[in-house]
């Protein structure tokens, strides 16, 4: 990851705002999309 950016290569601020709220159904699924899409790189 470079600097600057969250553990998901997202940046900083997004990062701690999806912490900060809980993330509804819509969020999830695209958590666990941008995962999968990672995993495969």
């Amino acid at each position: 990851a470079q600097a600057g950016e969250g553990s998901h290569g997202r940046p900083m601020d997004e990062e701690k705002a999806t912490r900060q709220k809980p993330a509804n159904a819509e969020q999830l699924a695209a958590m666990e999309a941008s995962l999968v899409k990672n995993q495969q790189d």
